[in-house]
């Protein structure tokens, strides 16, 4: 492993570890009371947050996947089934 590439993964690390206390996952049961057509858009403000100011580690993840590959097709590829898998757990 090159010294950049273990420079990378230590400054991700550090990242992820740093944003641990934020709590992006969470179940909101504000939403059941609500009209079905406000549910939608409900979500999709929360979906947003959920990545924006909130899913930091989301964002380190795909940055790493990236810089850690050189193969644009793995990339691609990681990054669908990350957002697949992470779609079905929410």
């Amino acid at each position: 492993m090159s010294a950049a590439t273990k420079r990378m993964l230590a400054l991700c690390t550090m990242c992820l570890l740093a944003t641990m206390p934020l709590l992006a996952h969470t179940i909101n049961y504000q939403l059941d009371p609500e009209p079905t057509k406000n549910v939608f858009f409900r979500y999709l403000l929360i979906g947003f947050q959920h990545i924006i100011p909130l899913g930091f580690d989301h964002i380190l993840f795909i940055l790493c996947v990236f810089f850690l590959n050189t193969d644009l097709r793995k990339i691609i590829l990681q990054a669908t089934m990350f957002t697949i898998a992470h779609s079905l757990t929410l």
